[in-house]
C-alpha cells in the first residue's frame, strides 16, 4: 500500500481505507504553529477583557461583552485540543464544550442587543408604534431623496 502526505490510510482496524484529515498527515511543525497562534489569540482576547474590567463603567453591557469575547480564547483552545486528540473522547468533550459555549455566546449577544435597545418592553412598544408606513429617506439638507415625496421642511 502506497502512502503519501495527502492520503494516509488509517491504521486502526475500524477505519481501514478511510482517509485521515489533512492536519493529521502534515508535520508537527504546522500543529505547533497553530498552537502558537492560539496562544497569541488568547493573549489578545485576555488583554481586551482586562481593558473592559479596568474601565468597568457600564456593568450590564460590559458583562455581556466580556462573555462574548471569552468565546475567542475558548474556541481557539478547544480547537487546538481537538487537533492533537483526534478521534478520542477528549476531542469529543472539547467539541461539545465548544458548541455549548457557542450557544451561550449567542444568548449573550441577544441579551446585549436587548440591553442596548432598551429592553424587551421598549422594543415591543417600538414595534407596535411603527404600524404606520415609514417616511421617505432624506438627504443631509432635509430634502426628500424621493422626488415623488414632499420634503419634511
Amino acid at each position: 500500500m502506497e502512502m503519501n502526505s495527502t492520503s494516509l490510510a488509517a491504521s486502526s482496524g475500524d477505519g481501514v481505507g478511510e482517509e485521515l484529515p489533512w492536519y493529521t498527515t502534515h508535520s508537527l511543525l504546522v500543529s505547533l504553529m497553530a498552537c502558537g497562534l492560539t496562544v497569541f489569540t488568547m493573549l489578545i482576547a485576555f488583554l481586551h477583557i482586562r481593558y473592559h474590567l479596568r474601565h468597568y463603567h457600564e456593568p450590564v453591557v460590559q458583562r455581556h461583552t466580556i462573555r462574548i469575547i471569552l468565546m475567542v480564547p475558548l474556541y481557539a483552545l478547544m480547537s487546538c485540543v481537538s487537533l492533537f486528540t483526534y478521534r478520542t473522547i477528549v476531542s469529543f468533550i472539547a467539541t461539545m464544550l465548544r458548541d455549548v459555549y457557542e450557544a451561550y455566546t449567542l444568548y449573550n449577544f441577544l441579551a446585549l442587543l436587548l440591553c442596548l435597545l432598551g429592553g424587551p418592553n421598549v422594543l415591543v412598544s417600538k414595534w407596535k408604534g411603527s404600524a404606520h408606513p415609514a417616511s421617505a429617506p432624506t438627504t443631509p439638507g432635509g430634502k426628500s431623496a424621493d422626488p415623488a415625496m414632499p420634503s419634511s421642511s
